[in-house]
């Protein structure tokens, strides 16, 4: 039986649930799959699969108000990185050589692109970012902008340089001019294009959606669990003018620590199930989202219209959401300038124009070819 290794990006549940997808598809072919990862990924994992192999996390550090905190994820998280990434190596090179498998795919790890090339494994890359913009709202200097410029343009040329000693770079998201994760994408040369592939959203589909024959608003908020409850806390504050109308919430936590609970016509709901999340998806007239590229996928393959509410100061929820945006699939708002009143109208205005929104989604589902993903992959599983 060939040996599949997975390593999953571990911050929030995105890479882990687009992952899953992948996963079942290679145990239906009859692989044998192994998993790495981290902090929350494992935790989503945990409820699929057992024996998954899992290490010391990587977070990011956010203020109050949603925003990135650059300074306190370089204070707090840049020491505790500097001791965690060498164990990552040591760890993967050790899970390598023991399991030595044929096949090795990281989402958006470093470490084991790493160990995999210098145990000369095949290997692929899936990725929606390869750009990273340090966030910065107040005004900066000269000397700050060139700071800013040369420590995103080494950063870049560290994770291209990475990414591209793996055999393919495979990215989740569909194919141009309607790649949503587009602004966050860069290549060096032309040449670097060969190495590159959209294999399209890894996404579990319900067949049997519905279209708006609820008025159900589903808020999934994404990233850590630091962002989700302040986003979620935001909304909160801002959702009673709609209190009494006819829609109904549906607030996705994520949290496994906690039972449903209802107030009037807000449902806040646990952790659940991918299964029951399409479910739920499926169901909804519109979708609040943050920002996160997973979710937004969902969206889009689910015919959902999107109300973004994102953090200031994370760069790539706010370019994510700004090309849906421009496609005409939904609006956005900043988390904190959020306020009741910004909150109904924006609402109201999206249920007014549903399908509007919803004609534009389907304009790029239509545009995205189904592809295999194992024939992309160039696998032989037979």
């Amino acid at each position: 039986m060939k040996r599949v290794y997975f390593s999953i990006n571990g911050i929030g549940y995105g890479h882990a649930s687009r992952l899953l997808q992948l996963i079942k598809l290679f145990l239906k072919k009859g692989y044998a799959i192994y998993v790495s990862t981290y902090n929350e990924g494992y935790i989503y994992l945990s409820n699929y699969f057992k024996n998954i192999f899992t290490t010391h996390g990587i977070n990011y550090y956010f203020d109050e108000e949603g925003r990135l905190s650059f300074k306190k994820t370089i204070v707090y998280g840049l020491p505790k990185f500097l001791i965690v990434f060498p164990l990552h190596l040591a760890l993967e090179i050790r899970n390598l050589k023991k399991i030595n498998p044929e096949l090795v795919i990281s989402d958006s790890r470093f470490s084991t692109i790493l160990t995999s090339k210098l145990l000369k494994k095949k290997s692929f890359v899936i990725v929606n970012q390869l750009y990273v913009e340090i966030p910065r709202i107040a005004p900066m200097n000269v000397l700050l902008r060139h700071l800013k410029r040369l420590s995103e343009r080494i950063f870049f040329e560290l994770w291209f340089w990475s990414c591209n000693k793996s055999d393919l770079i495979l990215i989740p998201d569909f194919e141009p001019p309607f790649t949503i994760s587009s602004n966050t994408l860069a290549v060096k040369s032309p040449k670097d294009l060969k190495k590159i592939k959209f294999i399209g959203p890894l996404i579990n589909v319900n067949n049997n959606s519905t279209q708006n024959n609820f008025n159900v608003i589903l808020i999934m908020p994404s990233g850590t669990m630091q962002e989700r409850l302040i986003a979620i806390k935001r909304i909160l504050q801002n959702i009673h003018p709609l209190i009494n109308s006819n829609i109904k919430f549906r607030i996705l936590t994520g949290l496994h620590k906690i039972k449903k609970i209802t107030n009037k016509n807000i449902e806040i709901l646990p952790w659940i199930k991918e299964e029951e999340l399409t479910n739920l998806i499926s169901e909804a007239k519109l979708l609040i989202l943050t920002g996160g590229h997973s979710s937004i996928m969902k969206a889009i393959v689910n015919s959902k219209p999107m109300l973004f509410i994102v953090p200031r100061a994370h760069t790539e929820k706010q370019k994510n959401a700004l090309k849906i945006s421009q496609l005409g699939c939904g609006l956005m708002l900043y988390l904190d300038e959020l306020n009741p009143e910004f909150f109904k109208n924006s609402v109201n205005e999206m249920i007014q124009n549903i399908n509007k929104y919803i004609s534009n989604i389907n304009k790029i589902k239509q545009y995205n070819k189904n592809i295999e993903i194992l024939n992309t992959m160039n696998i032989n599983y037979e």
